[in-house]
C-alpha cells in the first residue's frame, strides 16, 4: 500500500471513514491523520466512508462536547474537504440509491449529512422527527423484488428476508407501533414471504416474528398457519433464547394463547418452559455463558438467560403457578454472574474483551426483566443490582445509533429504567443529569440523510439500515416509546395488565400477592 510521494497514487483499499475518496499522493496520509484526530473525541467516523460530508458535523459536535479551541472544527474541515479541481468519479454505489435504483439524474445524492428536519436544534420537533423516520422508510422499499423488503443488515438474507430483527416484520412492526401508514404492498410482500420455507422457527430470526407481526395487522389466519408449519422446527431446536429460540417462540405462543387458559398453545408454551428451565438445570451454556476472560459471553435479553427469564415470567403471569416466577429469577440472577462491576458503579456484562451495556447482549436488558419482576418479587439480589443496571443506560458515547446494541436501546433502557437510576452520575455525566435527555440530544451525532429524510447508519457505519435491529425502524419504535407514549420497542415487554392496574390474579390493588424471596428454587413446572 505504500508508494513514493512523489507519485500521484490514489490506493484502491482503506479502512471506511479514513480514506480519502478522490485524494493522492501525501494528501491521503493528511486526510487519514485528520480523521484520527477527530476520531480521538468522537469515534464515529466510519460514516465518514458513506457521507463525508458528515465530518464537519462531527467536529463541531466534539468542538462543543469536550470545550476544544474555536478553531477545532474549521480545521477538520478544512483537513476533510476535497481540492476543488477534484474531478474523480463518485463511487458506484452513489449512483444508485439504498434500494438499489438508478439514481435520477439532477437528483441529490441519496445519503446527505444533513436531513430536512433537524435533530440539532433546540427543542427538537420529535413529531416532525418521527414523521421524516417513517417517510425515509417509505422511500427506501422495494416490494417489487423478491429477496428484500427494505435495506438492512446483510444477516437478512442469512436468517429471513421477512424476519423480525433485520427483515421486513420488524419494518412493518416499527410503523404499526408508531402510528405510521401501514402499506398495503409491504402486507402482501410478508405474506409471500410466509408461504415461503422457513429454514428457522425463532421469533426475531425465523416464522414466529413473521407470524406476530402478521396478527398484529390482522391477518390472523395466515399467522397461525404459520406458526403450525413451524411446529417442527421447534421441536428440535435446542437453543434457549429469545433471539432465535425457546423463549422467542415460547413468549409468542403466550402472545396468542392471551386470556383464554383453554387455549391450546398454553399446553405447548408450558412444554417450551419445562424445556428452558431444564435448560437452566443442565449445566451447558448454552452459547450465553463462558469462562471469564473469554470473548463470546452473551448474557441480555436477547442472546442470554434475562430472555429466558422473561418467557418464564410471563407463564407464571399466563397460569399463577409459582414455580415459574421463581426459575425466571434464577435465570435473571444466572445473567447477573455474568456481569462485571466497573469502578463507576455500573454493571455490564463481560464479553471478554470488553464489557457490554447493551439490549440484546449487555446490562440494560437485564435491567428490563429485572425491573418486571420486582411487579412480583422482593428478591434481595435483583434489588441491589437494579440500579447499577439502569446506570449502564447513562452512556454520553455510543458508537452506534441502533436499537439491539446502540444509543436507541439505550435511551428506551433509561426511559424504562428511570426510577431506579440512583441520584449519583457515571463517568462523563454530570451529577443528576437525565441520561434519556442525554441520548436524545446526542442522537443526532448519528444521524444522515436518505433523499432529505432522517436515516441512520447500520452496524459499524458502513451502510444505511431500515431494519428493526440496526437501523431506522428500531430508532423510530425507540422514539415513538420515549416522546410519544408508544409501547416499548420490542414486543413482550410491557408490564402485565394486571401488574401494571396493581392486581395479581384478581387481587385487589393492595393485596396484590409477592413471592418471598426465601422460598426454594428448584420444583416442578408442570
Amino acid at each position: 500500500m505504500a508508494f513514493p510521494t512523489s507519485e500521484n497514487t490514489r490506493p484502491t483499499l482503506g479502512y471506511p471513514g479514513f480514506a480519502a475518496r478522490r485524494k493522492t499522493g501525501p494528501a491521503v496520509d493528511e486526510h487519514a491523520l485528520t480523521v484520527l484526530r477527530l476520531w480521538l473525541y468522537l469515534p464515529l467516523v466510519t460514516s465518514l466512508g458513506i457521507c463525508p460530508d458528515m465530518g464537519a458535523r462531527l467536529a463541531a459536535a466534539a468542538a462543543q462536547r469536550f470545550g476544544l479551541p474555536d478553531d477545532f472544527a474549521a480545521t477538520i474541515a478544512a483537513g476533510l474537504a476535497e481540492a476543488p479541481d477534484a474531478q474523480a468519479p463518485q463511487p458506484a454505489e452513489h449512483a444508485r440509491d439504498t434500494a438499489g435504483r438508478a439514481a435520477r439524474p439532477g437528483t441529490p445524492p441519496p445519503i446527505g449529512a444533513v436531513a430536512d428536519v433537524r435533530l440539532d436544534t433546540s427543542p427538537v420537533d420529535w413529531a416532525a422527527v418521527r414523521a421524516s423516520l417513517a417517510r425515509a422508510l417509505h422511500a427506501s422499499a422495494t416490494p417489487d423484488r423478491d429477496d428484500r423488503l427494505f435495506p438492512g443488515d446483510p444477516r437478512q438474507f442469512n436468517e429471513a428476508p421477512g424476519g423480525f430483527a433485520h427483515g421486513a416484520a420488524g419494518v412493518l412492526w416499527a410503523l404499526s407501533v408508531a402510528g405510521g401508514e401501514r402499506g398495503t404492498p409491504y402486507e402482501d410482500w410478508l405474506l409471500r414471504a410466509a408461504r415461503a420455507d422457513h429454514v428457522r422457527p425463532g421469533f426475531h430470526d425465523g416464522a414466529h416474528g413473521v407470524a406476530h407481526v402478521l396478527d398484529r395487522l390482522g391477518h390472523h389466519a395466515a399467522a397461525r398457519e404459520l406458526i403450525d408449519r413451524a411446529r417442527a422446527g421447534v421441536e428440535e431446536m435446542t437453543d434457549v433464547s429469545l433471539y432465535g429460540g425457546l423463549a422467542g417462540v415460547g413468549l409468542n405462543l403466550l402472545h396468542f394463547v392471551g386470556d383464554d387458559p383453554g387455549h391450546a398453545w398454553l399446553k405447548e408454551a408450558r412444554e417450551l418452559a419445562a424445556r428452558a428451565v431444564d435448560a437452566l438445570d443442565d449445566g451447558r451454556p448454552h452459547g450465553i455463558d463462558r469462562a471469564r476472560g473469554e470473548p463470546g459471553t452473551h448474557g441480555g435479553l436477547l442472546r442470554g438467560w434475562s430472555g429466558v427469564g422473561l418467557f418464564l415470567l410471563r407463564t407464571y403471569e399466563a397460569t399463577g403457578e409459582d414455580a415459574y416466577l421463581r426459575h425466571a429469577v434464577r435465570a435473571v440472577h444466572r445473567d447477573l454472574d455474568l456481569c462485571v462491576l466497573r469502578e463507576e458503579g455500573v454493571l455490564h456484562v463481560d464479553g471478554g474483551f470488553r464489557s457490554l451495556p447493551y439490549l440484546e447482549t449487555g446490562s440494560v436488558g437485564i435491567g428490563l426483566v429485572a425491573d418486571l419482576l420486582t411487579d412480583h418479587t422482593d428478591d434481595p439480589r435483583i434489588a441491589e443490582a437494579l440500579p447499577a443496571l439502569a446506570l449502564a443506560a447513562r452512556s454520553p458515547l455510543t458508537v452506534e445509533s441502533q436499537l439491539f446494541n446502540g444509543r436507541a436501546g439505550l435511551l428506551a433502557a433509561a426511559h424504562a429504567l428511570r426510577r431506579h437510576l440512583p441520584a449519583t452520575a457515571s463517568e462523563g455525566a454530570e451529577a443528576g443529569a437525565d441520561p434519556v435527555a442525554e441520548h436524545l440530544g446526542s442522537l443526532h451525532w448519528h444521524a444522515l440523510a436518505h433523499r432529505g429524510e432522517v436515516a441512520f447508519p447500520g452496524h459499524s457505519g458502513l451502510r444505511l439500515s431500515m431494519d428493526l435491529a440496526t437501523g431506522n425502524a428500531g430508532v423510530l419504535a425507540a422514539l415513538s416509546y420515549v416522546t410519544d407514549g408508544g409501547p416499548p420497542p420490542l414486543p413482550f415487554l410491557g408490564r402485565a395488565g394486571r401488574a401494571a392496574a396493581g392486581a395479581d390474579h384478581g387481587l385487589p390493588a393492595d393485596d396484590r400477592r409477592r413471592i418471598p424471596c426465601d422460598r426454594p428454587v428448584g420444583g416442578d413446572t408442570a
